[in-house]
């Protein structure tokens, strides 16, 4: 009981964080250390006081059995009629039309930790529950639901503030209640969400995890600032995006499900209201394998849940069959379709109707003949002869593929007049051939405005890349950080909980050696964020992509090539500084350790340290401005010469000094003093070794 009340002590004094703390106390619980009701008499006091939230007992399980409501008779789904193409809904916070929204320095806070979202799970009732939830409503005895952001399918989508860490904010979606009907499918989304925790792209939303209490499950998820991609299609382009507009999105929805089709995660409900545009102009996937998980592994009635779209879905999945990579290139591919045409490619008819209607998507005017058929054959109605892989889609639809997206396509008006006058006939044949070559000429040998417009494309997706480069090493960083400051938690708590002396003095090791990670790793985020990342830095990027791209879409492909060519050596100047920085960091501290050696040596023989060590102490301080500026290559190349530098000056001094020695020892030894002469000669010995540190 008395650890109980120390830890809380603890907490109340901000020594422990609330996700500390309820895992320390769970582990006391577990090796039966208190007993529940010792641990429920401190933490009831502690709850009277109002230094910790009453929901912490419920999630250590030290509540009393609630009495369950009265048996209702269950409610059975029924399939809706009603369309099944979503709302434009604006998941998150709506970008504005009047103003750029201004990006804002990230903050640190050290103690916040945003993998701690308070993950808890209590089986919900399967009856329906009287508690309604709105705005305003404390969720999980945590999160403030502050305002609605969207509905979908599945839920309801609320911008949620977390009262126990200042400053976090969430997407919260609370899912429908008819969820609480199938356990099974509960039993599979909290591993499909599990599974999507693990993914850490910079296209897919981050989700943290999925909650329940006895009434209501929801979803912690990354909070983001945009509109989905149905929304902005209905707001903006309602005859479909031009090609060059849409391909950079169509790049990262690409590169979000490569990623998760290698990681043995499908999708199984892609639509345009499951993508999301940032206000930076990134595409990110919502949702992954929740539908997949909602209709379980049994053939269940899951129209009440909204757990598919049957407009974007495969024959294969309306058939119930098991689900694949392929099924995820059907969905793509429609949506891909209705970003450049504005309408579905079979007028909003599912898979199965399409095929028996035989239907076929029209080409498009914005394609060329290679990547409509790409295209098409991502919409293939049967499996085996559908696209393999969303790698392979993304090839086929590439910009530089057979002519680019501006040659014309089958059966467009352009095609059809060159048919019309190469089929008349009569005294205009001649001239009718002389016209035919003269517009053929330039695509049967690409002039050079052709190869510069090439180069532009290629440019503007190496940017995009790199862009996407920068995302992932920033999160990386974050990762590590979070990381470190979870296992100083965890190697704390066992030391407390260690039973001898002997276990609790190898844990204290342990601990001192995971703290020295976390300051490092603390160290890395801060500098990142300063320097590497800075909102400056990242923005003069940012204004050289869109400067290159603007001018690709105008036509002046030379001036894109040369604007987008200088902002992907600025992005892979960051990606490199980013990968530089930890090594760095660790380098700087090295230096100082070396510095402080060769200082205690030269002042032990009565040397003047700071002047043997100018040069060093100079170098240093210009390796440690450019590391603050974020440039951490420079740095270590300023470090390795301090270094140089450091080990010259040291042997330079001690040769001086040996020198010295050596001609007293001679003196001496001419003088008959030998035991002066002995001492001089073993200080000399002693030296001579020292120089080998110093090498």
């Amino acid at each position: 009981m008395d650890r109980v009340q120390e830890a809380v002590a603890a907490f109340e004094a901000g020594e422990k964080t609330l996700a500390s703390l309820e895992g320390f106390i769970g582990a006391l619980l577990r090796s039966e250390v208190v007993t529940p009701a010792e641990a429920s008499a401190v933490l009831r006091s502690a709850v009277a006081r109002g230094t910790l939230p009453a929901d912490l007992l419920r999630r250590l399980h030290l509540t009393p059995p609630i009495d369950p409501p009265p048996i209702e008779e269950p409610r059975v789904p029924t399939v809706s009629t009603a369309p099944i193409r979503a709302a434009a809904e604006t998941m998150f916070r709506p970008m504005q039309a009047t103003a750029p929204v201004q990006a804002t320095a990230p903050t640190l806070a050290p103690q916040s930790d945003r993998s701690s979202t308070g993950s808890s799970w209590v089986d919900p009732d399967q009856r329906p529950s009287g508690t309604e939830i709105a705005v305003g409503t404390l969720l999980g005895g945590r999160y403030l639901l502050e305002r609605v952001l969207g509905e979908g399918g599945m839920g309801v989508v609320y911008f949620a503030i977390d009262q126990e860490v200042k400053g976090e904010c969430f997407a919260i979606k609370v899912l429908k209640p008819a969820i609480r009907e199938y356990p099974e499918a509960l039993d599979l989304l909290r591993e499909e969400v599990r599974r999507t925790r693990a993914l850490g792209h910079p296209n897919i939303v981050g989700v943290y995890s999925l909650n329940s209490d006895r009434t209501n499950v929801y979803m912690i998820m990354e909070y983001l600032e945009g509109k989905t991609l149905s929304a902005l299609i209905d707001e903006a382009f309602g005859r479909g995006m031009p090609f060059m507009r849409a391909w950079p999105l169509i790049d990262d929805m690409c590169a979000a499900l490569a990623y998760a089709h290698d990681q043995s995660v499908i999708h199984s409900d892609i639509k345009t209201s499951n993508v999301f545009i940032t206000t930076g102009g990134k595409a990110k996937l919502l949702d992954f394998g929740i539908a997949r998980a909602a209709r379980g592994r049994k053939r269940v009635d899951t129209a009440g849940l909204g757990a598919l779209t049957p407009t974007y879905a495969s024959c294969e999945m309306l058939e119930g069959r098991s689900p694949d990579a392929r099924d995820d290139v059907y969905s793509l591919a429609c949506v891909i379709y209705e970003m450049l045409s504005g309408r579905h490619p079979f007028s909003d008819l599912t898979a199965i109707v399409a095929r028996d209607e035989k239907r076929s998507p029209a080409p498009l005017e914005s394609l060329s003949r290679s990547q409509n058929a790409a295209l098409a054959r991502a919409l293939a109605f049967d499996r085996e002869h559908r696209t393999p892989s969303v790698e392979s889609l993304l090839a086929g639809l590439s910009p530089t593929a057979s002519g680019g997206a501006h040659a014309p396509a089958d059966g467009s008006p352009a095609a059809t007049r060159k048919r019309v006058l190469l089929y008349a006939g009569g005294a205009l044949a001649l001239v009718l051939v002389a016209i035919a070559l003269f517009v053929a000429w330039p695509r049967l040998f690409p002039s050079a405005s052709v190869k510069e417009r090439t180069t532009a494309v290629q440019a503007q997706t190496a940017v995009s890349q790199s862009m996407i480069r920068i995302e992932a090493s920033r999160r990386k960083i974050d990762d590590k950080l979070r990381d470190a400051r979870s296992l100083v938690d965890r190697l704390t708590d066992r030391v407390s909980l260690a039973r001898t002396g002997a276990d609790q003095e190898a844990l204290r090791k342990e601990l001192a050696a995971a703290q020295a990670a976390a300051d490092a790793a603390q160290t890395v985020n801060e500098l990142a964020e300063k320097g590497v990342f800075s909102v400056e830095k990242l923005a003069a990027l940012r204004e050289k992509q869109r400067a290159g791209e603007t001018a690709l879409q105008d036509g002046r492909y030379d001036e894109a090539a040369q604007a987008l060519a200088e902002a992907r050596r600025t992005a892979d100047g960051v990606i490199a500084a980013a990968d530089a920085l930890p090594s760095a960091i660790a380098e700087q501290r090295e230096l100082a350790a070396l510095l402080e050696r060769a200082r205690a040596t030269i002042q032990s023989s009565q040397g003047d340290a700071d002047a043997a060590l100018a040069n060093a102490h100079a170098t240093t301080d210009q390796a440690a401005q450019a590391l603050s500026a974020g440039d951490a290559v420079g740095a270590r190349k300023l470090f390795a010469t301090a270094t140089a530098n450091v080990n010259q000056d040291v042997q330079a001094f001690l040769d001086r000094v040996i020198a010295a020695l050596g001609a007293i020892a001679q003196k001496k030894m001419a003088d008959n003093d030998l035991d002066l002469a002995q001492e001089a000669i073993s200080q000399a010995e002693a030296l001579q070794k020292l120089k080998v540190e110093f090498q």
